[in-house]
């Protein structure tokens, strides 16, 4: 059941699906569409399936992937294509809430092709991202206090009902990561 409202079909299989994550009543979801405003996108559902708000994270990313710290806050990892010298290049970046703004991070060098990223919550004050490069998997632990740069995205709340997003399990409040 769509929820996001952006009315995007592609007649094929999308690279990425949406990531979810819940605890306490409320899901908080990322994902990519190809609509007219594209780009992934960030939002929150609540336990009567009302999209709370939704946030453009960037026009230019692709795929997303998010989870939740022990206390119950959101961080988001995408990757962001852009051009430079001709060349396409994506970077990945890390995104959280910070007073009703949106704060952000680059992670890795400006001359990757990173994507696919991933991460999970190392307890209450680190995130462990990774992200394939080049047909290499890299990764890093970062600081959740040093994702501080402002995004640009300020808090607008959307008031959506969506009655097939009830029920949401909140069995899963992190990344489903596997550990080998």
């Amino acid at each position: 059941v769509a929820f996001s409202g952006d009315h995007w079909a592609i007649a094929g299989c999308p690279h990425n699906g949406p990531s979810i994550v819940g605890k306490n009543g409320r899901a908080y979801v990322t994902w990519f569409t190809g609509a007219e405003q594209q780009g992934v996108f960030y939002g929150e559902i609540d336990s009567d399936a009302t999209l709370l708000q939704k946030h453009r994270l960037d026009a230019n990313a692709r795929f997303a992937h998010l989870c939740l710290t022990p206390d119950g806050a959101p961080v988001m990892a995408y990757n962001v294509n852009y051009t430079t010298n001709g060349q396409t290049r994506s970077k990945i970046k890390v995104a959280r809430m910070q007073d009703k703004q949106f704060v952000e991070k680059e992670i890795n060098s400006p001359h990757a092709k990173a994507s696919y990223p991933v991460l999970r919550a190392l307890g209450k004050s680190h995130v462990l991202i990774a992200w394939t490069d080049s047909g290499q998997v890299y990764y890093v632990r970062q600081a959740i206090a040093a994702i501080d740069t402002p995004a640009g995205h300020t808090y607008t709340a959307h008031r959506q009902h969506q009655d097939a997003a009830k029920g949401m399990s909140e069995q899963d409040t992190s990344c489903p990561m596997h550990h080998h």
